[in-house]
């Protein structure tokens, strides 16, 4: 129950800087449901391969729509710190970070590389990685 506090806090807090990012809008006669499947290991697809992989935590979930262009994960961590170093990471490896929140118990942070937008969330427990390719439209 505690994980899928988590996943569910993660997932609202992704969402909300989600409509930050842009993302393509498919027409109602084509939309589609996101799939939540539940995960033991870091994946390989078409948007994790853009971002470096947390050098700790333990994938739970992830949540993504392709035709809507986002892929979002969700990992347990030990502490804030260890999400605080991915944050680093991200900055080491040239993400430019765009807007961000940071308060006692969370950190809020996008940040954008080349067509690549991330939006993480960071809490004591848990790591929220949410992934968008800007769409030439």
């Amino acid at each position: 129950m505690k994980k899928l506090r988590f996943a569910g806090i993660l997932f609202a807090v992704a969402i909300l800087f989600a409509g930050c990012i842009p993302s393509q809008t498919p027409s109602e006669s084509t939309a589609s449901a996101p799939i939540l499947e539940e995960i033991d290991s870091w994946p390989v697809n078409t948007y994790t391969q853009f971002i470096p992989r947390p050098e700790s935590g333990t994938p739970q979930f992830q949540i993504f729509d392709e035709e809507k262009g986002y892929y979002a994960i969700t990992l347990e961590i030990e502490d804030r710190a260890q999400g605080e170093a991915y944050l680093q990471t991200l900055s080491s490896q040239g993400f430019r970070e765009i807007a961000g929140e940071s308060e006692k118990t969370a950190i809020g942070q996008i940040y954008r590389k080349d067509n690549l937008w991330l939006s993480v969330s960071v809490s004591d427990h848990a790591l929220g990685i949410y992934v968008a390719l800007e769409q030439d439209y």
